[in-house]
């Protein structure tokens, strides 16, 4: 819900947004779209002065986003995905994004932005990941959400026990008629419930370790978006294209 970070403008002008879209990525000079760097940079101040939130609104701090633990999906273990593919259903993202994450989930034709134009969700099977697909540009949109859609930030509710999940009711939810879960995927997922901390247990934890308790999760569903693309493409510029100079 906060404005973006320089480095967030700017990583959007270089890399453009989906790779093949209409917003070209102006930071790569294999695709023929290449702004010089400084001028990106000068671009980003340009950019802030259009909206009146960036003299009233303090800057936001970026949230951390610790080493992947694995360079991509294909070195992710099986045990990884599966379990985020337990986070993803838990979390409900089927809902919008599909059981298969088609994008044709049971709300997907019901969803609206922020000006109230239908929008619909993310098919995470085309592997044309927003703002980048690498574990990192995942773990960032899904821990800070999209301002302006209805994609929320799963950052805070990720730390969920085994009591909020009392009632499999919502994953009982039939789609023309016929059930999106089978009776194996009920059972599944009622094991699962079953083998979480409750929040007695979540209390004794540290805070260091409900973070890496959490941080484990969410690279588990960011591994398992991934592994939903069947067809994937190369990031058009390294995620830190241009980070690492300083600005004049």
């Amino acid at each position: 819900g906060t404005l973006p970070t320089d480095e967030d403008l700017f990583r959007t002008i270089s890399r453009g947004v989906r790779k093949g879209q209409i917003m070209p990525d102006w930071g790569n000079d294999a695709d023929g779209h290449v702004i010089p760097e400084q001028d990106r940079w000068d671009l980003v101040d340009y950019i802030k002065t259009l909206s009146p939130r960036f003299k009233s609104e303090p800057a936001p701090a970026a949230i951390p986003i610790p080493e992947p633990p694995y360079p991509t999906v294909k070195e992710a273990p099986a045990a990884v995905i599966k379990e985020g593919r337990m986070v993803y259903r838990t979390l409900q993202c089927w809902s919008c994004h599909g059981k298969a994450g088609k994008g044709d989930g049971p709300s997907s034709n019901e969803l609206v932005d922020d000006w109230e134009t239908p929008i619909h969700p993310f098919d995470f099977t085309s592997g044309a990941f927003k703002f980048g697909d690498t574990p990192a540009d995942v773990y960032r949109t899904f821990n800070t959400g999209l301002n302006g859609t209805p994609m929320p930030s799963f950052y805070d509710t990720i730390l969920y026990p085994r009591e909020a999940f009392s009632d499999l009711g919502a994953w009982k939810t039939q789609v023309n008629g016929k059930a999106m879960f089978s009776s194996d995927d009920l059972q599944e997922l009622q094991a699962y419930v079953a083998s979480l901390p409750t929040s007695a247990d979540l209390e004794k934890m540290s805070d260091a370790d409900k973070q890496a308790f959490s941080d484990k999760r969410r690279w588990a569903l960011v591994y398992y978006a991934l592994s939903l693309a069947s067809e994937r493409s190369g990031t058009p510029v390294p995620t830190r294209a241009g980070f690492s100079a300083a600005r004049r």
